[in-house]
């Protein structure tokens, strides 16, 4: 199972650090951003909003600002 997801899955971002980054001094909830910066209230215990509203989230950052936060999925893989 290990070498399928590793086959599947090149890393990962954490967009928490992301969102410190790039809008600081303030709050850095999904749902405060949505708000924010999207102008949305969505249904915070739906995990298919949540994942939605982050992928709106992520598009409004760069790609360079999304790999300074990658790490790779072996990072995380306990032996």
């Amino acid at each position: 199972m290990t070498d399928s997801f590793l086959s599947s899955v090149t890393g990962f971002v954490d967009s928490l650090l992301v969102f410190r980054q790039k809008y600081p001094g303030q709050s850095h909830s999904q749902a405060h951003l949505a708000r924010q910066l999207l102008g949305i209230i969505y249904n915070e215990h739906n995990a298919e909003a949540d994942v939605q509203t982050l992928a709106k989230l992520i598009g409004l950052c760069t790609t360079s600002e999304l790999l300074s936060y990658k790490f790779l999925a072996e990072d995380i893989m306990i032996d």
